[in-house]
């Protein structure tokens, strides 16, 4: 038997968030055997962990559709359970997983924050082309940040519009999907600044199953990614991201950039539990 724990990541309460299962040690299966309990869970990411040690751990993450190698809300959310089982000890721990080593820590107000495995900006997309795929007009679109891909060991294009414009979206989940697969993406991250450090995002994935995440930590460090490399953000700052609120489950994300280097980018979050049950994986 295989312990699962399903935890809401990006919320000090149970159902809000972005929910995640955790199975705990699972017996060695093919890929397939555990895409289709990832298909079964039906949440936007399940992840299976493999302890190491009293701070390391292997992962696998995958979306109802496929494995990802890396993203932020099973990142948390494991190294949460993991504490709370007690196969953690220590304010910190290194999750591997197939884009590498991810730190993560527990700081004294119990948020968990992760350290991506890679900061890439990628390439400038055609405006024209993600508006049409949005249903938007490019003058919503930010002139100064144009839609730009970044990986943080999984890759997102970031969207920048005016304020008020993000709540209003109803995209072409078609065209969303081809954009994505045609630059090799997982999600889109479309989001404007609400208020003096404070953002409003959504984020699209149907190439991942996912047509819309209500709490995405590899998006947010894509976006400081962006900031930080595309912005010219160099002072040390914080964010707090409000994500998903048009899909019922309201999350707060938190993004610090240039604190312990220069580029330097942390996602942290809150994590409640839901439910912990003993699961045969082989039924």
């Amino acid at each position: 038997m295989t312990r699962l724990m399903q935890v809401d990541v990006f919320s000090g309460r149970p159902l809000g968030g972005n929910p995640l299962a955790v199975f705990v040690d699972p017996p060695e299966l093919p890929a397939s055997a555990y895409q289709a309990w990832a298909r079964e869970m039906n949440l936007s990411e399940t992840i299976f962990v493999w302890p190491e040690s009293a701070d390391q751990y292997l992962a696998r993450i995958f979306t109802p559709a496929q494995e990802l190698g890396f993203a932020g809300h099973p990142t948390l959310g494991a190294a949460w359970v993991l504490r709370e089982l007690g196969a953690l000890s220590g304010p910190a721990a290194t999750q591997i997983t197939a884009a590498g080593p991810a730190r993560v820590h527990f700081d004294q107000t119990g948020t968990v924050w992760f350290e991506p495995p890679a900061r890439e900006l990628g390439d400038l997309l055609d405006a024209a082309a993600v508006g049409a795929a949005l249903g938007i007009p490019t003058l919503w679109m930010v002139p100064g940040l144009p839609p730009q891909a970044a990986s943080v060991g999984v890759g997102h294009l970031t969207v920048q519009l005016e304020p008020g414009h993000v709540a209003n979206l109803a995209p072409n989940v078609g065209r969303v999907k081809e954009l994505l697969e045609h630059h090799g993406l997982t999600g889109m991250l479309v989001w404007s600044f609400s208020g003096a450090g404070r953002v409003h995002a959504r984020v699209f994935a149907p190439a991942a199953g996912v047509p819309e995440d209500p709490a995405t930590g590899s998006a947010a460090a894509a976006l400081g990614v962006v900031l930080t490399q595309a912005a010219g953000v160099t002072e040390p700052t914080r964010y707090t991201i409000s994500q998903g609120a048009e899909v019922g489950r309201p999350s707060e994300l938190l993004l610090a950039v240039n604190h312990t280097a220069a580029r330097s980018i942390a996602v942290g979050g809150r994590v409640a539990p839901v439910f912990s049950a003993e699961v045969d994986l082989n039924p």
